[in-house]
């Protein structure tokens, strides 16, 4: 969390300070080249990262030599060809007078590679505090970057030369706090079974990549630079607060839910649906939240040029939402060796969304947004539904996890379009009013439909905030338990039985 809060809100300040500099255009270039870049840096470890981790090895082992051996190499070949193809994806992007920053891009997959297997150990070992210094020290050197380049009038070329050198400095970090020294060999014992999981791995990797940023080429080649600028403006906020939230849980969830498969005994399959519970929770409230927000969000934040963005935002605060709440399925086939399952549903729902967005696009960048939330929808049933068989548990007690966060949104959404429609503006007060009754209604929800959860939350508000310091002692709240007692009501709760004392 405190790696989230500082790399993604120093990376939101350098968007706010970039909006008033640039001109949507600008960060419509910027979009082309990072989901080029991204397509190719999500499978330029040959899924090696994802096999360190998944293997759960103690120290340095030749098997861990030969994945940073395998991903150099690969990642060596993957540059060259991106810079080569450069001028091709630039024309698709309509972006030709922008090529040569699509070739410069390409270096971030082999900076990044040679930092890859560093940063999987630390992963491995769920050394999250020091992993946190790379990521605050990249995000700096990033938006520093961007920044005094963009005022010195470098346009464009400012957000990728600043994107390069964060990327720069992220790897160079991570050699110095985790002092691993690769050797440059195979093990062929070893390769075969790297090679399995991680050619899943990849190829996951690779269709999760094409969905993820399908929408900035459907975009950005039938609609243009401009539709793509406030498309990607209306991404910041739900992707601050939601999806980047959504992927910072999900690196924690993969090595914890494989460690607690080698234990045995059913805790992977307690974990994840305490998950599926505490995602939905904050997810589903919060992406209702910022649905009934967006208008007025979009233009206190980024200026009234902007304000067409927040019609966009609205559908896609929905679909991070719900992303939330089904990444982790996918963290618990991946601890399971279970990556061709998911591989064959991306196959079949990458093009279902493809299609989706190319028949909307006519309608405009909100039908696309709009497209995509619903493709998302879909298929979340579909994950709820396999998960449910490879656990063995009933799909209806897999889904009713996901209850408690339904009804906190329908209080958000209910209380919140009240306000809504009695303050119609986009401004300030609109945007503070729409919070409170929203936050209010959520909370009123849970308090009448969800008690348990309602119950928790009150007992997490009086241990961590009404009984610090800063509380004076008449008022705090004294646990009526103690600490055994606590401890087994939280084993009974992961269990799935009745919620012990708060």
């Amino acid at each position: 969390m405190l790696s989230f809060v500082g790399t993604k809100a120093l990376t939101f300040a350098a968007t706010l300070v970039l909006a008033r500099l640039l001109a949507p255009s600008d960060f419509g270039v910027l979009a082309a080249v990072l989901a080029f870049i991204t397509l190719l840096e999500l499978v330029s470890d040959l899924g090696m990262k994802a096999t360190v981790i998944y293997e759960s090895e103690r120290g340095i082992t030749s098997r861990v030599h030969t994945a940073f051996t395998l991903n150099l190499g690969f990642t060596i070949v993957l540059t060259a060809i991106a810079v080569a193809l450069a001028p091709l994806v630039a024309a698709f992007f309509d972006a030709e007078g922008h090529s040569a920053l699509f070739a410069v891009a390409a270096l971030d997959l082999l900076l990044r590679g040679m930092g890859n297997i560093h940063d999987a150990l630390l992963l491995r070992e769920m050394e999250f505090k020091r992993r946190i210094i790379p990521q605050l020290t990249s995000n700096i050197a990033r938006g520093g970057t961007m920044i005094g380049l963009a005022v010195a009038g470098l346009g464009p070329a400012a957000l990728v030369i600043g994107f390069v050198v964060g990327s720069a400095v992220w790897t160079l970090t991570l050699w110095i706090i985790r002092p691993y020294r690769p050797k440059l060999l195979i093990d062929r014992t070893a390769v075969r079974g790297i090679a399995t999981y991680g050619g899943w791995a990849s190829g996951l990797a690779l269709i999760a990549a094409i969905g993820q940023r399908a929408d900035v080429a459907v975009i950005g080649n039938v609609l243009g630079a401009r539709a793509l600028g406030l498309y990607t403006i209306a991404q910041r906020v739900p992707e601050l607060v939601v999806g980047n939230l959504t992927w910072n849980l999900s690196i924690v969830a993969f090595p914890a839910l494989s460690q607690r498969r080698e234990r045995g005994g059913g805790r992977l399959t307690d974990t994840t649906l305490n998950l599926i519970r505490y995602s939905s929770l904050f997810a589903l409230p919060a992406g209702a939240l910022l649905a009934l927000l967006a208008p007025a969000l979009v233009v206190v934040l980024f200026g009234e040029r902007w304000a067409e963005a927040g019609a966009i935002m609205e559908a896609l605060a929905i679909m991070f939402g719900v992303a939330c709440v089904v990444l982790p399925l996918g963290d618990t086939f991946k601890a399971l060796g279970k990556q061709p399952i998911m591989v064959a549903v991306n196959a079949a729902s990458v093009p279902a969304l493809i299609g989706a967005m190319l028949l909307a696009a006519p309608a405009g960048v909100v039908a696309v947004a709009w497209a995509r939330t619903g493709i998302g929808v879909a298929q979340a049933v579909v994950w709820f539904v396999l998960i449910s068989r490879v656990l063995g548990l009933p799909l209806a007690e897999v889904a009713a996890r996901s209850r408690p966060g339904l009804v906190g949104a329908a209080g958000v959404a209910l209380a919140g379009g009240v306000v809504r429609l009695v303050l119609p503006g986009a401004d300030l007060g609109s945007l503070l009013g729409g919070a409170t009754a929203g936050g209010l209604g959520g909370l009123l929800a849970l308090r009448v439909g969800a008690r348990r959860e309602f119950n928790e939350l009150r007992g997490l508000l009086h241990r961590h905030v009404l009984s610090s310091a800063l509380v004076p002692a008449r008022w705090r709240w004294s646990p009526p338990v103690g600490p055994v007692e606590i401890e087994q009501a939280v084993e009974v709760s992961s269990a799935g039985g009745e919620p012990g004392p708060t």
